[in-house]
């Protein structure tokens, strides 16, 4: 019933993806100034630095990946506000499937 706990719970919705996007960074920066390269042989000693794992993309290639994936990721978060928002809304009764012979107040003592 406190405030601060349910606008807890709120915020550890995007926590999972926070977290998610902050291991892929992490994982990024510590991998400097060397690139993950297939080693078939199983020798180890293979070293590959950035300078020699960068693309040839222009540019404008680059900008429209970025939107691209920026623009799907941003429908997507708005996508799932929407749906978490109604599915909250509904509460337990809005997302149990009705039986033909059940009552509305017979599916929130079956909830309980």
């Amino acid at each position: 019933t406190s405030p601060w706990f349910r606008r807890a719970a709120l915020f550890g919705i995007a926590m999972p993806f926070l977290a998610n996007a902050a291991g892929w960074i992490f994982t990024e920066q510590g991998r400097q100034p060397f690139v993950v390269v297939p080693n078939p042989t199983g020798v180890d000693g293979v070293w590959m630095f950035t300078a020699q794992g960068v693309s040839g993309l222009t540019p404008g290639e680059i900008l429209t990946s970025l939107i691209t994936l920026t623009t799907v990721y941003g429908a997507l978060a708005v996508l799932e506000y929407f749906l978490v928002r109604r599915y909250a809304r509904a509460g337990i009764a809005g997302v149990l499937p009705k039986q033909d012979n059940e009552t509305e107040h017979d599916a929130l003592a079956f909830a309980y």
